[in-house]
């Protein structure tokens, strides 16, 4: 009986490539699919709404009846003459609900290595995840406090910075 000349690839050649493909995959996936900048920008963004809520609230409160300390849910909040919150230690975290073991609060003056620098007035929260790594820097929330010194004041500001989350 005459033999054929094979054409085409045996099994274990198929099942070779295919393996090779895998790993390749496996290796080169999560370069193309960064989770984690995507959940830190997210967490940084949802910090900033947390801020710009908690402060629109004390002030509310403080427009209906003004005095300071301004109670909210058994937490009183230092506010400045027009009724913003002031920056005092972990008083801005906690109107604010963001937890210590989440995000590292930097106070004007006292940044450390690879962290942002806020200027005077202002608070950074920085990500425990990246905070005084080569991220730090550029993933965090800045709160500023109110300018009393201009007319009409110039109320708390929240901005973000995530090019490096």
């Amino acid at each position: 009986m005459p033999r054929t000349q094979q054409a085409g690839f045996t099994l274990i050649e198929l099942i070779v490539v295919i393996v090779i493909l895998g790993i390749l995959a496996a290796t080169a996936l999560p370069r193309f699919i960064d989770v984690g900048t995507e959940a830190r920008t997210a967490s940084v963004n949802a910090v900033r709404g947390s801020l710009n809520a908690a402060t629109s609230l004390v002030h509310s409160r403080w427009l209906i009846a003004p005095s300071s300390p301004v109670a909210m849910e058994g937490l009183n909040v230092a506010v400045d003459s027009a009724g913003f919150p002031t920056i005092t230690g972990t008083q801005i975290e906690s109107m604010a609900g963001i937890s210590a073991t989440d995000y590292k609060t930097i106070v004007a003056g006292t940044a450390g290595p690879n962290n942002p620098t806020p200027p005077a007035g202002s608070v950074a929260f920085v990500p425990v995840s990246v905070a005084s790594s080569t991220k730090g820097a550029t993933c965090y929330a800045l709160y500023t406090a109110a300018v009393l010194t201009t007319t009409p004041v110039t109320p708390p500001v929240v901005t973000t910075v995530t090019t490096g989350c």
